[in-house]
């Protein structure tokens, strides 16, 4: 299911009160030419539409609560039987600790199963 099918049951403003913690992410080391750069976290520009939680309009970068989750959204997820050391090589672990201000969150651990 696509973001876009959840708009009515998803909350995407920051919660009330400060948030702080860290993030996990892996991403490719080196950008491609249409990535967009938001201080060092790599995105896809908006509209592609090739991941679940892509959105029609707006750049979304996936971020996890622990570097085993970030890991296995990246590399293992369908279903893969191995994960090639040259696929290892071209990405990195991106950590970002944060304490909310400014940030749209949107937590969708809610619609897993969709």
């Amino acid at each position: 299911m696509k973001l876009a099918h959840l708009n009515a049951r998803l909350a995407v403003s920051p919660p009330a009160g400060p948030v702080a913690g860290t993030l996990y992410r892996i991403q490719l080391s080196t950008p491609r030419a249409t990535t967009l750069n938001y201080g060092g976290v790599y995105v896809a520009p908006g509209g592609l539409m090739a991941c679940r939680y892509d959105l029609p309009a707006t750049a979304v970068a996936y971020f996890t609560f622990d570097e085993a989750t970030a890991m296995y959204e990246t590399f293992a997820r369908r279903e893969a039987a191995f994960i090639p050391l040259a696929q290892l090589g071209l990405r990195s672990l991106l950590t970002v600790s944060f304490s909310g201000a400014g940030l749209n969150i949107a937590n969708l651990r809610l619609h897993t199963g969709d």
